[in-house]
């Protein structure tokens, strides 16, 4: 019994001594770092509503600096930003809470995650003029066989209505 008594409290006090102290000062260090660990799903909800943010602020220089390094040397993006921002009918006037998530499995190698893609969409993008569209991207957050892809490869700009049609021309088929 005292054996038994013995082996309760030793557990009892390495339990306490190693969970108190050593935690306390990592959640301690942690929450005062300016290094805070942003899960892969928060970063793409933050692309996300940038992208958005140079939509509703017409930014064109700033939506083309969020774009892969390729993406970016491959051709002027002026004329095609323009007509996305002229594409939307309208000052919006509402939308949904812009969603991003990563997209598919992200590919892993001898050194960790290799490659990961992150998408994002905001729906019911109302404008003052009724209409209403979805914007959705797709970008890669890691690509270790090509660090000049991270960044956005590809945005688009959907009118609800014509997307309505189109879905209902497909279930026909």
């Amino acid at each position: 019994m005292k054996k038994l008594f013995l082996i309760a409290i030793t557990l009892i006090m390495c339990v306490g001594m190693s969970a108190c102290t050593p935690v306390g000062n990592i959640l301690s260090k942690f929450e005062n770092s300016s290094d805070k660990y942003i899960t892969p799903d928060k970063q793409a909800d933050n692309l996300t509503l940038q992208i958005f943010e140079c939509f509703l602020d017409k930014d064109s220089e700033e939506l083309k600096s969020l774009f892969s390094k390729n993406i970016q040397d491959s051709y002027e993006h002026d004329t095609e930003i323009q007509e996305a921002f002229n594409y939307i009918d309208g000052n919006i006037i509402s939308y949904d809470k812009p969603d991003g998530e990563i997209q598919g499995e992200s590919r892993r190698g001898e050194k960790g995650v290799t490659e990961l893609i992150f998408g994002g969409k905001i729906r019911n993008i109302e404008t003052d003029k009724g209409k209403v569209y979805s914007i959705s991207f797709t970008s890669y957050a890691i690509n270790k066989d090509d660090e000049n892809n991270v960044g956005v490869l590809s945005i688009g700009v959907i009118d609800s209505e014509l997307q309505k049609k189109s879905d209902s021309v497909s279930d026909y088929k």
